[in-house]
């Protein structure tokens, strides 16, 4: 498995540094993380898309105990050669959208922070989002996804994933 994924990361055709940073992410995962009043298992797929420009993604959150689906999202992340970031538009179940904007680092910790939220539920007040992605050893990494409600960026999901086998 990790022949298969080093070999994901070197086939692909970007040449995009910032991009290619995240090749922890490409494969099938499951994990599991907590929210502020539940815990969820989670699944993810990353892959390369269009011509290896696009990193795809998909995460699903079900509840822990009940088993019923939290939330879906779909992700395109790329690098945006103008901007000299990467890039990414989330569509969430829940009909919003995000235009996230961030870095990877070195190491491939990727932070990404919404410029943009539309069709945001009306019942929510989030103003910003901010997600973090890292890799924490082989086959393995682990993400946050922190919400400003108005008074500052706070907790909210926490998770670590590892490859599905």
């Amino acid at each position: 498995m990790i022949v298969e994924q080093v070999t994901s990361m070197e086939s692909a055709s970007t040449r995009e540094l910032g991009l290619t940073r995240l090749w922890y992410l490409i494969g099938e995962w499951e994990g599991s993380g907590k929210g502020p009043d539940f815990r969820f298992h989670a699944s993810a797929r990353c892959r390369w898309v269009l011509n290896d420009h696009f990193l795809a993604m998909s995460l699903e959150l079900d509840d822990a105990a009940s088993g019923q689906p939290i939330i879906a999202e779909h992700s395109y992340i790329y690098y945006d050669r103008e901007l000299v970031c990467l890039v990414s538009d989330i569509f969430g179940s829940n009909g919003m959208v995000e235009h996230t904007v961030g870095h990877a680092d070195l190491r491939g910790r990727m932070v990404l922070t919404a410029e943009r939220l539309s069709r945001v539920p009306t019942d929510l007040p989030l103003r910003r989002v901010r997600r973090t992605t890292w890799t924490m050893a082989t086959l393995q990494w682990a993400f946050t996804v922190e919400r400003d409600l108005g008074q500052g960026f706070a907790p909210y999901l926490e998770g670590q994933m590892r490859i599905r086998r």
